[in-house]
């Protein structure tokens, strides 16, 4: 019986059961142990000891050596055999082997993957295995997860009993597959029919679920009882899938114990959120107990004369910036050195709203040093390195912040239009960021003036006819007037819309979005396509490309996801997001990391088309960008628009990480400025210009950026309190 024993199954009825049962079996050594469960278990593989798939790396070989062999061929054709130069590019240009070179790599590799796993790993010529044929397959593909001891010459009896002694429900001997009496060489020789005949059974399964869905084992997988968190449930406490919690609970460190030392206190976070109640309380009690000593701006210069010994603090000094919220709050409970504290005469949210206040002025402080000194850089840019210089660098800026803000804008119209509940909680940081576009209106006016100092249409350069009036002055001033407009409309209908919900929580206003949101949209598509050919495109009116508008669309959309997740991190680690879940951040990190791959697909896209096409008049857009130091900036943009964002946000773990999380984000976010920089700059220098005027140029709007980004994320809850989806997006699991 050994000899045509198989295997011994053992059945469980939990996953943590099985998990506890592999230790004591693996030691007693009776054979390898396998499992087979009807979903994924986490911890399975490193418990069984299972070794990774050699798979991987035979198709990673085998795909490089494709890749070597079709750029091989091709550079012998192009640069030895027969060397050619056309489109102006060099016979060598690697760029042209692209397509020939993925082919050979997808070829080599989809080859390598079905053969060696179909003849090395499998064990043909055996069809099937013998699990399958087991009893308890059945139990297995529903709700049961099964731990099996094969080995040659199984020691059946001993398996049995070591499987019923590690707590197994079940335990079934599984017989050994008759022999096939295939030799490997009538295997390999069928191997030429395998693929057409795994299409056909591929085909005839798919029709035979459409047609019949209700086959096993389909049915007993999509049959399986289950409960909804917080759903009804008749028979179970309290009616619910999931016990409500207790009435008067506390979330763990809402209410922070009184600080004693100054360790403890770095730990508090302000319970307070950032409203303009709370800093309105802050202002009056930071005047009536703090300002006498420390003045109206913190910078210790208050109402005291000399007579006064001690000398007041400078609260915008380095260390006082950098000292954490609760250790400020220590300060005004005890007092410090000649400062009595203040707990008699302030209450608990009078001392965290004296922080948000102090917090508040040096913000204010350091934006707005910011800002004047960016404004002088400006001025001087303008008077030393000539108009056509302050005119690029208003041009990038425009850019920059109209594209953050349609990106913010566009994620809110899309959760309106999908319906989407996980993004509830978060939806007023995106709204807040897309009034960016407010204050960028007056940005994008001025930089109306520049159409006739740097664009040729606007100079009258270009030949008389239809690209000539469409590109110029007036025609480029009516859409910017149009498309405007229509952001606008959307921010009225949508952002504002939303905050109004907040205090008549009218729940119809969310049904009303769900069917505005696709002409949101359809504007901001509008206007974004205007801002790649009127703003970017037209610097070099003869150059085009049919996706030059995905391209900015993509960069866009990634902005406003970029800054939306630090938004988000900023107000989780401020505790102003009460309920957030890794599980949330973790969607967020999954969007940063498909639109990194996006942008980089339709990047290398429109490269390549216009690279292999061998039209001099696209080729040479390219060309200018690689050569000299643009040469570095496109393989930097490359490295840090795509490669370094994808690498660090690959695995789970780093997607819902906010120590991974922030820094990804704030890097797409220079990288999507760089992209545009290496958009606009190369038409108007031949080298690359970053020096004083371009840091000038990035205080100001940075300073002013922030000023009226403080200013915006103090209006309203910073949760959509009246939006009736907003439990559900705060019971959102993955």
């Amino acid at each position: 019986m050994a000899d045509r024993t198989f295997a011994v199954l053992g059945l469980f009825p939990t996953p943590d059961e099985l998990l506890r049962a592999i230790p004591a079996l693996r030691g007693r050594g009776l054979g390898r142990l396998e499992a087979y469960t009807p979903h994924p278990v986490h911890g399975l593989a490193e418990a069984l000891g299972l070794r990774p798939s050699p798979l991987g790396g035979m198709v990673l070989v085998m795909g490089i050596l494709g890749a070597g062999t079709a750029l091989a061929c091709q550079y012998w054709i192009s640069a030895v055999d027969y060397p050619i130069v056309t489109g102006g590019k060099a016979p060598d240009s690697w760029e042209a082997f692209v397509p020939i070179l993925f082919e050979l790599t997808v070829l080599f590799a989809s080859l390598t993957a079905g053969l060696g796993m179909l003849t090395l790993l499998n064990g043909l010529p055996c069809y099937g295995h013998p699990v399958l044929a087991a009893r308890a397959m059945a139990a297995i593909t529903r709700d049961r997860f099964a731990l099996s001891v094969e080995a040659p010459g199984l020691d059946v009896p001993a398996a049995r009993a070591a499987l019923a002694a590690a707590g197994a429900a079940a335990v079934e001997a599984v017989p050994a597959p008759e022999q096939s009496g295939l030799s490997s060489r009538f295997v390999l020789a069928a191997l030429g029919g395998v693929g057409a005949a795994c299409a056909a059974a591929g085909a005839l399964t798919c029709a035979a679920v459409k047609l019949m869905p209700m086959l096993p084992p389909m049915a007993r997988m999509e049959r399986q009882p289950r409960v909804n968190p917080y759903a009804a449930a008749p028979g179970l406490p309290g009616g619910r899938g999931m016990r409500l919690p207790a009435a008067g609970s506390v979330a763990r460190g809402h209410l922070p114990p009184p600080p004693v030392t100054r360790a403890a206190a770095a730990a508090l976070v302000n319970p307070l959120p950032r409203t303009p109640a709370v800093l309105a309380l802050g202002r009056r009690a930071f005047g009536q107990r703090c300002a006498v000593c420390h003045g109206p701006l913190g910078d210790g210069r208050g109402s005291l004369g000399p007579a006064y010994g001690g000398r007041p603090a400078n609260l915008q000094a380095r260390e006082h910036r950098a000292a954490a919220d609760g250790e400020l709050y220590l300060v005004i409970v005890h007092g410090l050195n000649a400062m009595p504290g203040h707990a008699a005469d302030l209450d608990e949210d009078q001392r965290w709203a004296v922080v948000h206040h102090v917090r508040a002025l040096q913000r204010a402080r350091g934006a707005s040093a910011a800002v004047l000194a960016g404004a002088a850089g400006m001025a001087l840019t303008w008077v030393l390195a000539g108009p056509q210089r302050f005119w690029s660098n208003w041009i990038l800026w425009f850019l920059f912040l109209a594209t953050l803000g349609l990106g913010c804008l566009f994620l809110v119209a899309l959760e309106h239009l999908v319906g989407a509940r996980w993004s509830v909680p978060l939806r007023r940081v995106p709204e807040r960021l897309a009034l960016i576009l407010l204050p960028c209106l007056l940005v994008a006016l001025v930089a109306l003036a520049a159409v006739p100092a740097l664009y040729p249409g606007g100079q009258g350069l270009l030949a008389a006819g239809a690209k000539a009036r469409w590109l110029g002055l007036g025609w480029v001033s009516l859409r910017a007037a149009l498309c405007w407009a229509l952001v606008l409309l959307g921010l009225e209908r949508l952002v504002r819309g939303s905050f109004r919900q907040d205090r008549g929580r009218a729940p119809e206003f969310s049904r009303r979005a769900r069917g505005r949101a696709a002409r949101v949209m359809a504007c901001l598509a509008l206007a974004v396509t205007v801002l790649a050919f009127d703003w970017i495109a037209a610097l070099t009116p003869d150059w085009y490309s049919d996706i030059f508008g995905v391209y900015l669309f993509a960069g866009t959309l990634l902005a406003g996801l970029a800054a939306t997740t630090l938004g988000v991190l900023r107000l989780e680690a401020q505790g102003r997001l009460p309920g957030l879940r890794p599980d949330h951040r973790y969607n967020l990190g999954a969007y940063l990391f498909a639109f990194t791959v996006f942008w980089g697909y339709i990047g290398f896209s429109q490269y390549l088309l216009s690279w292999y096409g061998n039209l001099p008049e696209e080729a040479a857009w390219y060309r200018l960008r690689l050569q000299g130091g643009w040469r570095g900036l496109t393989v930097a943009l490359a490295l840090l628009h795509f490669a370094a964002p994808f690498l660090a946000l690959v695995t789970r773990a780093a997607k819902s990480a906010p120590r991974r999380l922030g820094p990804v984000a704030a890097l797409v976010l220079l990288a999507h400025l760089l992209d545009l920089y290496w958009l606009v700059f190369p038409q108007l220098a031949r080298g690359l210009l970053l020096s004083w005027p371009e840091l000038g140029f990035a205080a100001f709007f940075l300073g002013w950026t922030r000023l009226w980004l403080r200013e915006t994320f103090s209006w309203g809850p910073d949760l959509p309190l009246g939006d009736p989806g907003l439990r559900a997006g705060l019971e959102f699991r993955l």
